[in-house]
């Protein structure tokens, strides 16, 4: 499977060595989007995603990908050259930076590492592993000396709000993160619900509902995230590569979910040799659907559930929820926030 240059993902082509990047840009959030783009790189190539020798996409293939000007992502690949994070070379691309045949450990697992060494000191001289972290998180806290972000998650579906919900905990540790359905929003009386988002920094709506979110939000003059909720390119070619000719059933957590998926997969340029099979999580017909099929997409909320009940056949997560570069993004966001925030 490859990219035909528009984000389309076709079945049955691979991009050969390409390394895969998953790259989102927002032009809501007041952060450049060529300073959004080399973040989203430098943080993959800190947490192993991408490794030393690998090529990148195109300036082409990503400018059109993420439907910005070519000169953008240029200038983001520049500025990368220039820090030592990637080297271009003549008819072989832009490749990261570093000898492949290296075996020093990416700077997450050095983290790690040191953690646990400083964790196993400590338990030597008496501490509890929560002495330890309470801690190394009120100093981390101290030495920052920023304000805790506050993030308000948005989503129609119960099962994905909490998953996303969390992992903005995980991902933001000491954020202040609040939860909105967005049948909430609609049923919320207009000057409570400004009065109760006046509280936050910006807002986190998945991209399949942020066009019946934003009028909700108009009156709040509250920022706007766009989460990257989908498939990300690898899940896609899991997709296209394994279900080609195979009966399949989409799962999600809730009765409306599997015919988004169906329609997001569709655009993304990958058919079906028989019309999918649909269900949610609490459809009485998901035992029967999941016997009948030879490969399962499941959404994230679901797949946990799904897994349980699909024996041998293979189940393919449709869906991380929320990406790897809208957490960048994010970061990106609450960073410029706490720059630009003054001290009180």
């Amino acid at each position: 499977m490859r990219d035909n240059g528009a984000g389309r993902v076709v079945a049955g082509r691979r991009w050969g060595e390409v390394a895969e990047v998953n790259i989102a840009v927002s032009r809501k959030i007041g952060v450049p989007l060529g300073t959004q783009i080399r973040d989203q790189i430098v943080n993959a190539i800190a947490v192993g995603d991408l490794r030393a020798g690998q090529r990148l996409p195109t300036v082409r293939q990503l400018a059109e990908f993420l439907g910005i000007n070519r000169n953008t992502v240029a200038q983001a690949y520049r500025q990368l050259e220039n820090d030592g994070h990637v080297i271009t070379r003549a008819g072989g691309g832009t490749l990261v930076a570093g000898d492949p045949t290296t075996t020093a450990p990416p700077p997450a697992q050095t983290l790690r590492d040191l953690v646990r060494d400083a964790f196993r000191q400590a338990r030597l001289a008496g501490f509890s592993a929560r002495e330890f972290a309470e801690l190394a998180y009120h100093t981390s806290a101290q030495e920052d000396a920023a304000p805790a972000s506050r993030i308000v998650v948005i989503d129609e579906y119960r099962g994905e709000l909490d998953f996303v919900c969390a992992t903005i905990r995980r991902a933001l540790p000491g954020s202040l993160v609040d939860a909105f359905l967005v049948a909430d929003l609609q049923a919320a009386d207009p000057d409570e619900l400004r009065v109760r988002l006046a509280g936050f920094d910006c807002a986190l709506v998945a991209f399949y509902c942020l066009e019946q979110v934003r009028p909700l939000l108009a009156d709040a003059n509250l920022p706007v995230v766009a989460a990257g909720v989908g498939p990300t390119l690898n899940s896609l070619r899991r997709i296209a590569d394994e279900s080609a000719g195979k009966q399949v059933a989409i799962i999600c957590t809730e009765p409306n979910g599997p015919e988004y998926m169906a329609a997001a997969l569709h655009r993304a340029g990958i058919t079906f040799a028989v019309d999918p099979l649909l269900a949610h999580v609490h459809d009485q017909r998901l035992a029967q659907i999941l016997a009948d099929s030879e490969v399962i997409i499941a959404s994230q909320g679901s797949v946990d559930v799904v897994a349980t009940l699909a024996g041998d056949t293979p189940v393919i997560a449709y869906s991380r929820l929320i990406s790897e570069e809208t957490l960048a993004t994010l970061r990106s966001y609450t960073d410029y926030l706490a720059a630009n925030t003054p001290d009180t």
